[in-house]
């Protein structure tokens, strides 16, 4: 055992600490304890990966419901060659859980580095199966250059799938990024600064949206327009990921309406989300 608050602090964002471990969170003693030290570690830059439990439920499982944690549930194949993924059955599932990745079951279970059958590898299932695979991918991620566990949180969201058919995809039970894409989390490994958001005050005209003024969002946030007519006025923070003069999917997208009456107008925030697969440009 290792108190986190034990771990070198000079280079501390070099750390991803892989938890296959946890309890129901209403049972965890020491668990204000233990909640301190993960904060701790992430205020230092640590990145916590943790299975999300085998509960078959939405009980919060400590440490994965901590929210310095990336807490991860467990997929399957729906049937043998089948491309659409499933909970697995045992996983602990719902809003709450960070991201869901190969976990198995008991009729198809991911192999393990851990001999736990003599001197032979031996197959094993779960959500311990999936963080794994979870923090495989953080180390890569640093490897590419992202540091600390918020950026790295998220490439991994940022870059992760909703499956072949997303409009079955249902974020009540998988929660709010989806499933493990390594290329994907890799292909957003840096992800945009303040300075990448092109933001745009228009009009929608049908399926179009008419653009009245743009300009960038500044390093530190927040922006400024002027000269923009009296009236209602709908406002769009864009990140494209294309060279598409469009909204696509896998953008970042967020829009607020403003009513401007010839003063300045504050007051709003802009919240970027990616643009889900199947979205119309």
């Amino acid at each position: 055992h290792r108190d986190l608050h034990s771990f070198p602090t000079r280079r501390s964002s070099d750390l991803i600490v892989n938890m296959s471990l946890g309890t129901d969170a209403s049972l965890a003693t020491g668990s204000a304890v233990l909640a301190a030290e993960l904060e701790r570690a992430y205020s230092k830059g640590v990145t916590v990966i943790a299975a999300a439990g085998n509960s078959a439920s939405t009980v919060p499982y400590f440490p994965a419901c901590d929210p310095h944690v990336v807490a991860v549930g467990a997929v399957k194949a729906a049937g043998p060659g089948a491309s659409i993924l499933e909970r697995s059955p045992e996983s602990g599932y719902g809003p709450a859980i960070t991201l869901f990745a190969p976990g198995g079951d008991s009729g198809a279970q991911v192999w393990s580095a851990n001999r736990t059958d003599g001197e032979q590898y031996a197959g094993a299932h779960g959500t311990s199966m999936a963080a794994a695979h979870v923090s495989g991918v953080a180390a890569l991620l640093h490897a590419a250059g992202v540091r600390g566990p918020e950026r790295i949180k998220a490439a991994l969201c940022l870059g992760a799938s909703r499956g072949p058919a997303p409009s079955h995809y249902d974020p009540d039970v998988y929660g709010p990024c989806g499933f493990l894409d390594a290329y994907g989390a890799l292909s957003v490994a840096h992800p945009p600064g303040a300075e990448d958001v092109r933001v745009l005050v228009g009009r929608r005209e049908g399926s179009a949206f008419r653009v009245q003024d743009e300009t960038r969002a500044r390093p530190e946030g927040g922006f400024t327009l002027r000269g923009i007519p009296s009236g209602q006025w709908e406002v769009l923070a864009w990140v494209p990921r294309s060279d598409e003069d469009e909204v696509r999917p896998g953008d970042l997208l967020g829009r607020v309406s403003v009513y401007v009456r010839g003063g300045a107008v504050g007051g709003k925030r802009l919240v970027l989300e990616p643009v889900p697969a199947g979205t119309e440009p």
